[in-house]
């Protein structure tokens, strides 16, 4: 789960250890809360994950409700039931993808103002098999900035829980950003620009 750890560290606070003072980094924060969960576990010689149970970003009650999507080939169509967060103009997406044994994140720039979509490309492959997707909005590096990540397990085989659109908001990889991310996160994470009409 390797791919996760960029967007894991833009969804959880640096902690710090009550009895020695230190820091601990975002990454050792959200373990310790995984394993809290119950996210992981010890079988057989190996941690098998509770994919449901796993939380990619921590922060304020998750808020975009029920989760629907559609997918073609390798483009993935999401929909929530109540609109983005004011000020959350980026989308925090984690995957697995169960066909490839890997795991990878974006970050998602949304449409100007509260939204109840967005599209996005999968890397090539990972649409063979099912997909264990983590979404949560993101407004920057700060308290207020962060929403608990929500669980969403696609079937390719199954179909989608949401009709396809003609014309999706189109994405694209390789947007400047306007507002600053930490440096920790900026060179491994796929930016991708608000969506626009096609």
């Amino acid at each position: 789960m390797q791919g996760l750890t960029p967007a894991v560290r833009l969804g959880f606070p640096a902690g710090q250890n009550p009895s020695s003072g230190r820091r601990i980094g975002a990454y050792h924060v959200a373990l310790g809360h995984n394993l809290a969960r119950g996210a992981a576990a010890d079988h057989l010689d190996m941690v098998q994950l509770d994919f449901a149970q796993v939380q990619m970003a921590m922060g304020q009650p998750a808020p975009l409700g029920e989760m629907r999507w559609a997918l073609r080939e390798q483009t993935l169509q999401l929909r929530w039931k109540h609109p983005t967060p004011s000020g959350a103009r980026l989308l925090l997406v984690g995957y697995y993808a169960h066909a490839t044994s890997t795991a990878g994140c974006q970050l998602v720039r949304l449409d100007e103002g509260p939204t109840t979509h967005a599209t996005l490309e999968l890397p090539e492959g990972m649409e063979k098999g099912p997909i264990e997707l983590w979404v949560a909005p993101w407004a920057g590096d700060h308290k207020r900035g962060r929403w608990d990540s929500a669980h969403l397990h696609i079937d390719p085989a199954v179909g989608g829980s949401a009709p396809w659109e003609l014309h999706p908001p189109y994405t694209e990889v390789g947007c400047t950003m306007e507002m600053q991310l930490p440096r920790r996160a900026w060179a491994k994470l796929p930016i991708l620009p608000r969506g626009r009409n096609g």
